[in-house]
């Protein structure tokens, strides 16, 4: 993912597309994300679709959020699912963790 200009809107300045750092326990390295509003995705290319339990919670850009959804994408134009090994891009849906 580029770098995209940040965008103005109603909640204040969003920069989707941007790279940032992440940490969860199945993954650590760089990730592209883009703000939704409330929650976050996060995408990254692996070999394997990692299977967390849903609600683990890692660290995206410093800020803690937890896991809602994940989903996996082939790289392959066709749609085809991918064989073991091949890399996919693996998207995470996060949201903030509320402080309590």
């Amino acid at each position: 993912m580029t770098e995209e200009p940040a965008e103005t809107v109603l909640g204040g300045t969003v920069h989707n597309g941007k790279r940032v750092r992440a940490t969860f326990t199945f993954y650590q390295g760089m990730v592209g994300v883009r703000d939704r509003g409330d929650q976050k995705e996060v995408s990254f290319f692996a070999s394997a679709t990692p299977y967390p339990p849903l609600n683990v919670q890692g660290l995206v850009d410093g800020e803690l959020v937890t896991v809602l959804h994940i989903a996996e994408r082939h790289l392959d134009a066709n749609g085809s699912t991918p064989r073991p090994g091949e890399m996919r891009v693996v998207t995470l849906t996060v949201a903030p963790v509320d402080p309590k």
